[in-house]
């Protein structure tokens, strides 16, 4: 579940939060594409942003490979963030314009430290 607060509520009185998301279950496969599909401000991104670990639910936990993803920390985190992605669906907010395909597909491995120049050159290539 995921609560937020609603503003510019009246002086002095408690406001009611607008409940974004409720009652939601579901298991993602290994090796598997799922996509979360949803009217318009039916909670898709806040179901997203809580499974990628960027906003906590209210309460509820969230499990990925049997860890709660809210509590990770340091390593684990990192760990976690290099396994588990999000696709964004406008691919013209998601590229920049300004990079090349490989700066684009490369990043990620850079920013992990995964490999060196050459297994990185490799990789992107797919030799």
């Amino acid at each position: 579940m995921k609560d937020f607060p609603i503003r510019g509520s009246v002086p002095f009185r408690k406001a009611t939060p607008f409940r974004a998301v409720d009652d939601v279950s579901f298991t993602l496969n290994r090796g598997t594409t799922t996509a979360v599909v949803g009217e318009s401000g039916s909670g898709k991104s806040t179901v997203a942003r809580m499974v990628l670990g960027l906003l906590e639910p209210t309460s509820g936990t969230v499990h990925f490979d049997g860890s709660d993803v809210t509590s990770l920390k340091g390593a684990q985190a990192k760990s976690f963030r290099r396994r588990v992605q999000p696709v964004f669906q406008n691919p013209y907010g998601s590229l920049d314009p300004m990079y090349s395909i490989y700066r684009a597909i490369s990043e990620p491995l850079v920013v992990h430290n995964i490999g060196d120049k050459a297994s990185r050159i490799a990789r992107v290539r797919g030799t």
